[in-house]
């Protein structure tokens, strides 16, 4: 996992745990890609963490001479609802809005992984979307996060 202060931060958030009934719900894609056991929650909503590379503006991807080496990582924030619970996505908003108050005013934060997140970047979120695999309604926030591996 990359950067686990962002994590950490959701993690020990009062109201999106306990008001948004997330507590004990927030999963990285990379741990449920090794697991077969379907959707990670069936009673309440659930977030899960998808790191992507950055290939927007990075010298390694693009070929630019004048790119940035150590390019922000795109990061996408799902929120997750079972259908049988609810098919109302003003609630994935409401997880999806705290997750931005909770990121927006980030600025050099070191996780308990000794990775300093410098700054986080809102980028859009999807639209109204069905999960069939999780048989879930989802949407998904976007965030570009620029971090130091070697902070500590």
């Amino acid at each position: 996992m990359a950067a686990s202060a962002l994590m950490e931060l959701l993690k020990a958030d009062v109201y999106l745990n306990d008001d948004l009934e997330v507590a004990g719900h927030i999963y990285d894609m990379a741990d449920l890609s090794i697991s077969e056991k379907g959707r990670p929650r069936h009673d309440g909503p659930f977030v899960v963490f998808n790191w992507q590379e950055s290939t927007l503006f990075s010298q390694t991807y693009t070929g630019m001479q004048n790119g940035i080496p150590k390019a922000p990582r795109v990061l996408q924030v799902w929120a997750h609802i079972p259908w049988e619970i609810s098919t109302d996505y003003d609630d994935l908003n409401r997880i999806l809005n705290r997750v931005d108050f909770i990121f927006n005013p980030i600025e050099h934060v070191t996780g308990n992984d000794g990775q300093r997140v410098t700054v986080v970047r809102s980028a859009g979120r999807s639209a109204n979307l069905q999960d069939e695999g999780y048989r879930t309604i989802a949407r998904h926030a976007v965030y570009g996060v620029l971090y130091d591996e070697n902070a500590a």
